[in-house]
């Protein structure tokens, strides 16, 4: 079975890319999840980012305040690091197993997805027959990501923006790049389109 990283930055359509492929039969893999289950109580993650950032990160019912930890990391460089150290190769062991489990099952089509914002910036992307990056204009991508998050200041949306890595430096590292500037239905037709032709 083919393996393809799915990648963009944030609000530019890598989750509603998933979500189409999903549905023409694909099985997709989601970095985020995964990450999500690895931050559980009593998870690997839990105890090494309790362990790390202390217990001011926890809800009254001992979980991590996700939200809470994506703010402190996203204010501090350094602590985005050590999250990064200690994420990084836990979600790497989680998802190449289930990467194998899913090759093993058959369940889907001839190529599996992998969905992850830092497939470059983990240095994931030798494990991939190919990337498919997903982009948008800036404003766009601006506008969706106030949209979404009607509480985030235009300010901090800025800021989040520019955290990312360029996405012209990821579409030169790319194998395939899909634009989305249009609405779903285009963007649909776009990704259908390339899995004809790709797949």
């Amino acid at each position: 079975m083919r393996r393809i990283g799915l990648t963009g930055n944030i609000a530019c359509g890598k989750s509603t890319a998933a979500r189409i492929l999903t549905e023409l039969g694909y099985t997709v893999l989601d970095a985020d999840l995964i990450s999500k289950k690895l931050c559980e109580k009593g998870q690997p993650g839990y105890d090494q980012i309790v362990k790390a950032f202390g217990f001011s990160l926890l809800e009254p019912s001992g979980e991590l305040d996700r939200q809470k930890l994506r703010d402190t990391v996203f204010l501090d460089a350094n602590k985005k690091i050590k999250l990064e150290a200690i994420l990084h190769p836990l979600i790497l062991k989680e998802s190449t197993l289930l990467m194998e489990k899913a090759e093993q099952s058959q369940n889907s089509k001839n190529a599996l997805f992998y969905e992850a914002s830092l497939i470059f910036e983990a240095g994931r992307e030798k494990e991939f027959e190919g990337i498919l990056l997903i982009t948008c204009a800036t404003p766009l991508q601006l506008h969706r990501l106030l949209k979404r998050n009607p509480n985030l200041s235009k300010e901090m949306a800025e800021k989040i923006i520019s955290s990312q890595s360029s996405q012209d430096d990821k579409a030169k590292k790319a194998r395939w790049v899909i634009e989305n500037s249009s609405d779903e239905a285009s963007f649909r037709t776009k990704i259908t389109e390339w899995a004809k032709k790709n797949l």
